[in-house]
């Protein structure tokens, strides 16, 4: 994705955001969580499960990703292709999961996030 910076701080922001998304794409295994479908990663996108409790307008990018990174670790989110995402709603009287088994897994295995 290319994104143009305007200053110095909002290059490093756009950065660090990538930076935080590549990590989660590794986390989930960079394949859509419904049809299993690898796809590329501009065609991947992080789906909340149960909404969102804060507003997308009042953030910038990084701070976005950076609570994206924090609903990874309470099993928030999941990764779904454009086509599945489109469409996917949780079910009805679906309770919100614990931690998310594969944010234990990327734990387990000693590397950085």
């Amino acid at each position: 994705m290319t994104v143009e910076a305007t200053t110095p701080s909002a290059y490093r922001n756009i950065v660090l955001a990538d930076r935080i998304r590549n990590q989660l794409l590794e986390i989930y295994g960079r394949k859509c969580d419904k049809c299993g479908v690898s796809a590329d990663d501009a065609h991947l996108e992080i789906n909340h499960i149960y909404g969102r409790d804060w507003d997308i307008r009042t953030l910038n990018r990084y701070r976005r990703y950076l609570k994206y990174r924090q609903e990874a670790k309470q099993g928030k989110i999941n990764l779904l292709c454009k086509d599945c995402n489109g469409g996917w709603r949780p079910r009805r009287n679906e309770q919100p999961p614990g931690r998310c088994p594969l944010y234990e897994a990327y734990l387990q295995s000693n590397r950085p996030f």
